[in-house]
């Protein structure tokens, strides 16, 4: 229905959910939230080990998203993460160029 051309993501929560979503056919996933946020406050952070997890199990893209920002980037990272989404951690901040700017440093550390 949607076409071949378009790219369906799913979010999980957990390896199970990460599992289901691949089995049923996603070309990506998003991971969290890892950390604590405003932007998912209902759902409790799962934490990098499902990073780790992810990396190990999971076959398609994923991208780490939730609570990540310039102070703990470099954590996701090291958890395995390739690829990351932000919301708060630019659009939140007073200077949102500046804020970009810093995580990309990190990023490219």
């Amino acid at each position: 229905m949607v076409g071949n051309d378009k790219l369906i993501g799913i979010s999980a929560h957990s390896i199970q959910q990460a599992r289901q979503a691949q089995a049923n056919g996603a070309d990506y996933l998003g991971i969290g939230p890892i950390f604590p946020t405003n932007t998912k406050a209902r759902v409790n952070p799962v934490g990098a080990q499902l990073i780790q997890q992810v990396v190990k199990e999971i076959t398609i893209p994923f991208f780490a998203i939730g609570g990540i920002d310039t102070y703990n980037v470099r954590q996701v990272l090291a958890a395995g993460a390739t690829r990351i989404a932000v919301c708060s951690a630019i659009v939140s901040q007073e200077d949102v160029l500046d804020a970009a700017r810093g995580l990309c440093r990190e990023l490219s550390r």
